[in-house]
């Protein structure tokens, strides 16, 4: 019984040691890669930046669309969709406006044009 205890044990010991013996490669592996991007942060060019500006981006719109649900850009087109036809009715009543303001233009135009030659023929 004593035997079994001790084994018990040591096998704990092992285990806390051998946890312990994991820890400090794992330390050591991150003085490595601190030191690696150090030196690759020293040998950037700046002639990829653009490069990789651009797979950077690339990435994250690829990782947008992989997280967003779909609901969520069904949304996103729902609103697109409204601002285009908000923007086509404003132009539209733009459009009606001005054509108005011509019609009434014109209208004041012929009717002053009207009056002037009734004038002219009272006159005359």
């Amino acid at each position: 019984f004593h035997k079994t205890r001790y084994t018990h044990y040591d096998h704990t010991h092992h285990y806390h040691h051998h946890h312990h013996h994991h820890q400090h490669p794992h330390h050591h592996h991150q003085h490595h890669h601190h030191h690696h991007h150090h030196h690759h942060h020293h040998h950037h060019r700046v002639k990829q930046h653009p490069y990789c500006f651009i797979i950077s981006i690339t990435s994250f719109l690829i990782s947008i669309i992989l997280i967003f649900p779909y609901y969520i850009i069904v949304a996103i087109f729902i609103i697109v969709a409204v601002v285009i036809i908000t923007i086509v009715v404003i132009i539209l009543i733009i459009i009606i406006i001005i054509t108005i303001t011509i019609t009434i233009t014109i209208t004041i135009t012929i009717t002053f044009f009207i009056i002037i030659i009734i004038i002219i023929i009272i006159i005359i």
